[in-house]
């Protein structure tokens, strides 16, 4: 039986060695089921993430050039919106 939890540090510690992988290769490699590993994949393309990319018919996944191998992907997502607010300093 194939695991429920899909753990984000194993998806992205994956494609940081294999990038261009597939669902299907992920799904491989951890062992859950391909619908979740298609689910988690997206959410974390809609994060920026990950990017994916359209080959003949069939999604490759790889990293984005700022994400940290093992951050937590919630870590990531805060640091690009953190990087996106211009910062304001009040002069007295």
């Amino acid at each position: 039986m194939s695991r429920k939890f899909i753990d984000d540090d194993e998806v992205l510690s994956f494609l940081s060695a294999n990038p261009g992988a597939t669902a299907i290769d992920v799904q491989k490699h951890i062992g859950a089921t391909i619908n979740g590993v298609r689910t988690k994949l997206r959410k974390m393309v809609v994060a920026r993430i990950v990017e994916s990319k359209r080959i003949n018919g069939c999604n490759h996944y790889q990293l984005l050039e700022n994400t940290a191998v093992f951050g937590s992907p919630n870590q990531a997502l805060l640091n690009s919106l953190l990087g996106r607010v211009q910062q304001r300093r009040v002069s007295l």
